[in-house]
């Protein structure tokens, strides 16, 4: 598996909020749920996203096990946030 991130280099920020991913499908869909390209929009522009919450400051996303297969191309993140799954044979991103 490959995982294509952008990442931003930033100064200090604010202390954010958690964002809880709540299934390994990839869309950008209004359907209740909160996928990790949705929280991570979330983070970037700091407005609730699906079921996802605001961001807001250095957020961290939590990423639960399963296998995460972005369909929709690489992720974009453009904040300070940290990604924290359950471990590498747990948590993939593909």
């Amino acid at each position: 598996g490959c995982l294509a991130l952008l990442l931003k280099a930033g100064g200090t920020t604010a202390a954010g909020i958690t964002i809880i991913v709540d299934t390994t499908n990839d869309d950008l869909t209004n359907n209740s749920n909160c996928t990790l390209r949705e929280a991570i929009k979330a983070a970037n522009t700091q407005t609730s996203v699906d079921h996802c919450p605001a961001g807001h400051g250095a957020d961290v996303i939590i990423v639960p096990p399963g296998v995460y297969t972005l369909t929709m191309g690489a992720l974009s993140i453009q904040t300070d946030l940290t990604l924290n799954g359950a471990g590498t044979i747990s948590t993939v991103i593909d």
